[in-house]
This record gives C-alpha cells, structure tokens and sequence, in this order.
C-alpha cells in the first residue's frame, strides 16, 4: 500500500490537465469574442464612411441644384451615378431628382367647384417648384442580381423659391 503524506503540498496531474482545460476554454472565447468585435468595428467603420460620403454627395448636388436654379433651370428630373474617389473607390452612389406629384382628389358633393379649383393651382405650383433628391451610396459585394450587399440612401426636397 501506499503511504499518504499528511503535508502534500502540489497538485495532482488530473488537477493540471482539469485547469488547463479550463484555461484553454477561456481563451478561446476571449479570442472568438475578440474577433467578432474586430469585425464588427470594421463594419461599423465602413457604414459610417458610407453615410458620410452620401451626406457629402447630397450637399454637393443641393450645390448644383442652387447654382443650376440661379441660373434659370430648375431640373425636372435627372440622375446620375458613379464611383468616388480613391481612397474609397470600393463606394458607389448615384442620385435622382425627380418632380413632386400631388394627387388631388377629386371633390365630395359639399365642395365647390371654385375649392377645388383653387386646391389644384395651389398643387400644381407646388409640383413646379419643389423636387424630390435621393442619394444612395452603395458598398460590399453584390449578389446573383446585381445589387451591392450594403448600401445607404438619403432623401430630401429642393425648393425653387422665386
């Protein structure tokens, strides 16, 4: 038989292997968690350049539409698109201005032909004066159909004031 030490100060080998699994475990999901948050930084990193770029290009073309309306030509309807500049080539946009519609219902029994009349010219100007401006910038790899995996849009109207 074997003789047991009353003082046996260490630990056996199945409490090594016990904590070393233990050990290994952990850094393996310290190192897991590690890269999907570097992942995820990344991303989040190239959506926010995404949503910069497509505020910068719709302040550029409201400056074109300004610079275009004071000259005399409001653009009915007009769309672009393209890839920027390097350092962020891997970035498209485009953008379309299109007219405003405002459909207008046709009256009930209770209101008068001169209403109505009136509601329609107060449209119509409306529609000749204001435009809809929607710029889309798009990024990552496109899919089956065509279409980039990312991408961010931004919409806003023009006014012609005269």
């Amino acid at each position: 038989m074997r003789k047991i030490l009353k003082n046996h100060l260490g630990f056996s080998l199945i409490e090594i292997l016990i904590a070393l699994g233990i050990l290994a475990g952990s850094v393996g999901v310290f190192v897991s968690r590690a890269h999907n948050s570097s992942r995820m930084t990344i991303e989040d990193q190239r959506e926010l350049t995404g949503v910069m770029l497509a505020n910068n290009k719709m302040i550029e073309v409201e400056a074109e539409i300004g610079d275009d309306t004071a000259r005399g030509k409001f653009p009915d309807e007009k769309e672009e698109a393209g890839v920027f500049e390097e350092p962020f080539g891997d970035y498209s946009w485009n953008y379309l201005v299109r007219k405003v519609e405002i459909p207008v219902a046709e009256g009930s029994e209770g209101q008068s032909v001169v209403a109505m009349s009136v509601i329609k010219n107060i449209m119509k100007q409306i529609s000749k004066s204001v435009r809809e401006l929607k710029v889309t910038v798009s990024w990552g790899e496109k899919d089956e159909e065509g279409e980039p995996e990312f991408s961010f849009s931004l919409t806003t109207h023009v006014v012609d004031i005269k």
